[in-house]
């Protein structure tokens, strides 16, 4: 099995455009992003793999920056995050 599943995930939260639309949202949003990333800060990539709430899916229209698959995950009602795998 790959190894990097048994990995903790490790999050990068220095994207202005990411940080701009964050600072934008009402506090309630912005308290539930924040637990969601919280929460996906101490899994690892097996958990978010297996976990039906950060619904988990293949971006099938984009590529990474190297040509790797894009996927996407539920981080609040009506916002989605992005990962490399």
């Amino acid at each position: 099995m790959n190894q990097k599943v048994h990995q903790p995930v490790l999050l990068d939260l220095n994207n202005p455009v990411f940080q701009r639309q964050l600072f934008k949202l009402p506090k309630t949003e912005q308290r539930n992003i924040l637990n969601t990333l919280r929460k996906l800060a101490n899994m690892t990539w097996q958990q978010v793999y297996i976990d039906h709430g950060l619904k988990w899916e293949a971006i099938i229209s984009k590529k990474g920056p190297n040509g790797e698959k894009l996927y996407s995950f539920r981080i609040g009602s009506g916002f989605r995050g992005g990962s490399l795998p």
